[in-house]
């Protein structure tokens, strides 16, 4: 299973190279890291206010939505063939990509958050932050899956 390299998932898609089973290591890892991730602490969700909280729900479902319905157009204009095992395979080594290049950035806005705390701004900050890093980290993936996509699809069509 690839954790982190996009070219070499991309090749072995490319050749046809992923099996079934490593497709379903791909589901099984993304849905048990998924069922884990709402248990982590977080009080700044539950500090933001209600609006920041239904901004936060209405553009996470939104790019998620149109990223399935790009990706899936994207896969129909190439070969249109094993769009799940491509979604769920590139998702994950994106997802981990993203989340390793996001890293500094949490960094910085946890030094923002402690000199914000004496500021009286402090109030909207932790609505703010979240809401800044759900549209910009879904935006940043969107383009990075459907990049990977397109250049799967490329080479099969």
């Amino acid at each position: 299973m690839i954790w982190f390299n996009t070219k070499e998932l991309e090749k072995q898609l490319i050749d046809g190279a992923l099996s079934d089973k490593d497709s379903y290591y791909y589901l099984f890892t993304t849905f048990i890291l998924f069922s884990l991730l709402p248990y982590l602490p977080d009080e700044d969700f539950i500090e933001a206010s209600y609006w920041f909280r239904v901004s936060l729900v209405i553009v996470d479902v939104g790019i998620t939505a149109i990223t399935i319905k790009e990706t899936y157009k994207i896969n129909q204009q190439g070969d249109s063939q094993d769009y799940l095992k491509r979604f769920l395979s590139l998702s994950f080594v994106n997802s981990i990509r993203l989340a390793i290049y996001l890293a500094p950035v949490f960094v910085v806005l946890e030094l923002l958050d402690d000199y914000l705390n004496d500021n009286t701004l402090h109030s909207y900050w932790p609505g703010a932050r979240i809401l800044f890093l759900t549209i910009a980290s879904s935006v940043i993936f969107y383009f990075m899956l459907t990049n990977s996509f397109k250049r799967v699809n490329l080479v099969k069509s």
